[in-house]
């Protein structure tokens, strides 16, 4: 496996889990199989097509160029509170009220940095981050 293909396989994962979706979850996203992915984070699979990492890019609010970076700069918290507004938009299953994904999205942009802490430490007490 190449340097290349190393850093893909790390990234997929890294990402994934930096967002807090599970592999079923991104799979159904990213338009590809539970196996698909699980292989891609493992390297036992090629590098992703151009479509495929594009896609991926846009589910885990990164760049295409970051699968290939050996030090990803971290998502900021703005970042991670906007996924979180994505996934309430697009994840299958999810029915909000019509006004929840709005509401999140004003609460979200008249948060300051110190509520954006308050609310991270609230969420790793709940969910720890896996390591």
């Amino acid at each position: 496996m190449s340097a290349t293909h190393d850093l893909v396989s790390k990234n997929f994962l890294k990402f994934r889990e930096d967002v807090g979706l599970s592999q079923a979850d991104a799979a159904e996203l990213g338009g590809v199989s539970v196996s698909s992915l699980s292989k891609i984070e493992q390297g036992a699979r090629g590098v992703p097509r151009a479509a495929t990492l594009e896609r991926f890019a846009e589910i885990y609010g990164r760049k295409v160029g970051d699968f290939f970076a050996e030090s990803p700069a971290p998502l900021s918290e703005e970042a991670l509170l906007g996924r979180a507004v994505w996934r309430v938009r697009v994840l299958p299953g999810f029915e909000p009220d019509a006004d929840l994904a709005a509401k999140l999205e004003e609460f979200v942009k008249n948060l300051n940095r110190e509520q954006i802490a308050r609310l991270r430490r609230r969420a790793q007490k709940v969910a720890p981050a896996r390591k």
